[in-house]
């Protein structure tokens, strides 16, 4: 405990992540440029509201890396 992590915040590719807020619009915005390019975003709900790449293959994506108990 009392450790950063911050791997989301430095993989955000348009800085809508920092330790203190979440720039919703900046990464709304992000996906729905990519819906219209690229493979795999065009068959997204238009719910979706983020791209999940600040949660991708991260070190809590499946477990809480700071925590002394398994989850």
């Amino acid at each position: 405990a009392g450790q950063k992590c911050g791997k989301c915040i430095e993989v955000c590719p348009v800085s809508a992540l920092s330790e203190k807020h979440f720039d919703r619009q900046g990464c709304w915005k992000r996906l729905k440029e990519n819906r219209g390019t690229l493979a795999g975003f065009s068959d997204l709900p238009e719910s979706t509201h983020v791209c999940g790449k600040c949660a991708a293959l991260m070190p809590c994506s499946f477990r809480n890396p700071m925590a002394t108990k398994p989850l």
